[in-house]
């Protein structure tokens, strides 16, 4: 991070995962108290201030889907915008949580691009088995966005992407090497 003069640290996941995602953002704090932490996925949009109030030291939180919310951050960031103008996101103001407009979903997942691993040693990454992801645990897979959402309609799930299913790509969820 020093080395390359890291700036923003963004991670995401799901409630679950609650220790993995304070472990990013703390150990970046760690490295440069001064780094910008951005949290999203499902951990941040289903209950937005209590994620924010548990994970203390981060920044921003993504709410919804992040492609966009994102990018502008990145533009307000870089630019000294006003992140109040930044659709999807919660974030420390004073004493208090401040949450921009909702993000409107995006329509069709296929306008996102596919992940760019150029930069990245995609063969070490390759090496990293994803733990017990769909109960597999190997090596050389790679996640890949197939659809969002979820068929069912479960009264126990809050569905933080909706309850509109977007599949517009082959359902592929790994994809070994």
């Amino acid at each position: 991070m020093e080395e390359n003069n890291v700036h923003v640290v963004a991670t995401g996941g799901l409630s679950p995962q609650y220790h993995l995602v304070k472990n990013v953002i703390e150990s970046a704090k760690r490295v440069n108290r001064n780094i910008v932490a951005v949290v999203g996925g499902g951990i941040i949009s289903a209950d937005p201030e209590t994620a924010m109030e548990s994970l203390e030291c981060v920044d921003f939180g993504v709410i919804g889907e992040g492609e966009v919310t994102m990018c502008e951050l990145a533009r307000a960031l870089e630019n000294g915008g006003d992140f109040s103008k930044v659709d999807g996101l919660i974030f420390k103001d004073c004493s208090c949580f401040k949450k921009t407009n909702p993000r409107k979903d995006i329509e069709s997942i296929g306008t996102i691009s596919w992940l760019d691993y150029e930069g990245f040693d995609i063969e070490k990454y390759l090496e990293i088995p994803l733990a017990h992801f769909a109960g597999i645990n190997k090596n050389r897979m790679i996640c890949m966005l197939g659809s969002r959402s979820c068929p069912y309609h479960c009264t126990f799930c809050c569905h933080t992407l909706g309850k509109n299913i977007a599949c517009d790509h082959l359902m592929i969820f790994f994809c070994r090497t």
